[in-house]
């Protein structure tokens, strides 16, 4: 029974560790290899979506890896690129089509409002606000029912599409 145990222990300690933690400021010339070195579960695939129509970040691409996806949002590695290159700012959950920048801003980042869905007839809304590392939930959230979600919030033109590996 030891054995089994140890082989459990060192199983989860060398699946834990089989990918790399994004960091900020990385570079890269190819967001989806970037993406699928760095996420747990590579071989499931991304959800992209840009923000070429988006009222801020025009350069902005979103990558997630399919693993990360839930019922209401994404984990996104958020990249600003740059010509050819794109870098790594932070990674954020937020549903693509569901979120609006401000017009504030903090770090060099606009502040995003988001929706999170929580049920069938409700979600909630929150606005996050870049503190230099990574985007954090400020001030208050508010529980809406989801059919007034047009009213709280005017969402990004993003479509996400699906990149099999």
């Amino acid at each position: 029974m030891k054995k089994l145990i140890l082989f459990g222990l060192t199983c989860i300690a060398s699946c834990a560790l089989a990918y790399l933690q994004p960091t900020k400021g990385d570079k890269t010339t190819d967001v989806h290899a970037y993406v699928s070195t760095h996420s747990e579960f590579p071989k499931n695939g991304l959800q992209e979506f840009t923000c070429s129509n988006c009222r801020a970040l025009n350069n902005a691409v979103f990558v997630a890896p399919i693993s990360t996806c839930g019922t209401g949002s994404c984990d996104y590695m958020l990249f600003e690129r740059k010509g050819q290159e794109a870098k790594y700012i932070t990674t954020i959950s937020i549903a693509a089509g569901a979120f609006e920048f401000l017009k504030s801003s903090h770090n060099g980042y606009p502040d995003i409002k988001i929706y999170q869905h929580l049920s069938a007839d409700e979600g909630m809304i929150s606005t996050l606000q870049f503190d230099g590392n990574e985007y954090k939930t400020t001030g208050k959230q508010k529980k809406i029912a989801s059919n007034k979600l047009q009213t709280e919030l005017q969402p990004e033109k993003v479509t996400a599409k699906s990149i099999n590996p």
